[in-house]
């Protein structure tokens, strides 16, 4: 009779772990489909990029090759590329070996951006002169060892609304210009 008795509690653990190992696999299915319901949901509710944040970008790639400029005591180009649109949808720098060889060789992008959304330009000035209206795929800045850098102003074109922007030809850095300060429209 001990043997009956071994035999039936050997069976009913056996049910038993039977049991709990199913209900461990619903609570990793339930656990798995949480994490993955919780990762789409935030990727629904992060908002696009906005205007500002891309100018960001922007004066980003500005600002690094301004001080690599003259860290590295190096002429350095932000190139800008255009679509078909004249919108942009790139930027980024590189360093040069001679002024010269800003329209003829462009350098090596030792970093590249490519912009959350594309951004509508009305107009491009590099040092007075609307680049823009030349060239519509790739326009560029220089950026001189000494500190300083070409004048550069443009227009940003967001539904019906004009957005002015310099970037400070002594520090590399985006500022946003009042209607009254821009002189070359």
């Amino acid at each position: 009779s001990s043997c009956l008795l071994r035999s039936s509690s050997f069976e009913e653990f056996f049910l038993f772990l039977k049991k709990a190992f199913s209900l461990i696999e619903l609570l990793l299915v339930v656990a798995l489909i949480l994490g993955l319901t919780t990762n789409i949901l935030k990727n629904f509710r992060k908002k696009p990029p906005t205007i500002q944040e891309t100018i960001l970008e922007i004066n980003n790639i500005t600002q690094k090759a301004f001080v690599l400029s003259m860290t590295e005591r190096k002429l350095f180009q932000a190139r800008f590329f255009f679509n078909e649109n004249q919108e942009l949808i790139s930027c980024g720098y590189g360093a040069l070996t001679k002024k010269e060889d800003a329209r003829t060789t462009p350098p090596v992008l030792t970093h590249k951006k490519t912009l959350p959304f594309p951004i509508k330009m009305k107009n491009f000035f590099v040092k007075q002169k609307d680049e823009l209206a030349e060239r519509t795929k790739e326009l560029w800045i220089l950026f001189f060892p000494q500190g300083f850098s070409q004048e550069v102003s443009f227009v940003i074109v967001k539904k019906n609304q004009e957005i002015k922007v310099s970037i400070n030809p002594f520090n590399g850095i985006l500022e946003l210009v009042k209607d009254n300060e821009h002189e070359q429209q």
